[in-house]
């Protein structure tokens, strides 16, 4: 998104990211950019100390910066100070928020949430029920799996294959699986 270049033979336009990153030490955050060759003239934005407490001025900081797409990561360390367990319908009310806002400025909002021990969405069901789509990556040694669990856009759950590259972080498809 941030270059504008096809991925994997899919075209993606190009536009600003802002990324939430409080899942993280800075140190391994700027690691991660350097390898994937993130320049500073690209339109990447980080915020690194975003607590759920704080949404107003998410969005605000939203509404002026107008990114295309907008990554969270984590659902966890976001509700670090939640009074509400990750197994409380409450929970997930962030990511309405999030939703909301997304839909508002007209950037899509991509959450990290980990998994449980059977790959799917650790918590409150109405984690899962709350977003649009629910994608679970999992490793089969050096490629991964993209598991589609839920899409309300109308592409059917399947299971995609990926080779991983671990010298630049970069993800080649490699087909369908089954």
């Amino acid at each position: 998104v941030l270059q504008g270049s096809d991925w994997n033979s899919y075209p993606v336009e190009k536009g600003s990211v802002l990324l939430v990153q409080v899942d993280e030490p800075s140190i391994v955050t700027s690691e991660r950019i350097d390898i994937r060759g993130i320049g500073d003239t690209d339109p990447l934005y980080i915020l690194s100390d975003f607590q759920v407490e704080g949404m107003a001025n998410l969005e605000r900081y939203i509404e002026q910066m107008k990114p295309s797409l907008v990554i969270v990561d984590s659902l966890t360390a976001i509700n670090r100070n939640c009074l509400f367990s990750e197994n409380d319908t409450e929970y997930a009310r962030p990511i309405l928020q999030l939703a909301s806002m997304g839909d508002r400025y007209g950037c899509t909002v991509l959450i990290v949430h980990h998994s449980n021990a059977d790959g799917n969405s650790r918590g409150s069901r109405a984690i899962h029920n709350s977003v649009s789509e629910v994608w679970g990556m999992t490793s089969d040694g050096s490629n991964r799996v993209l598991r589609v669990q839920k899409t309300r856009l109308g592409r059917p759950p399947g299971r995609y294959r990926f080779a991983f590259d671990e010298d630049d972080f970069s993800f080649h498809y490699l087909g369908e699986e089954r």
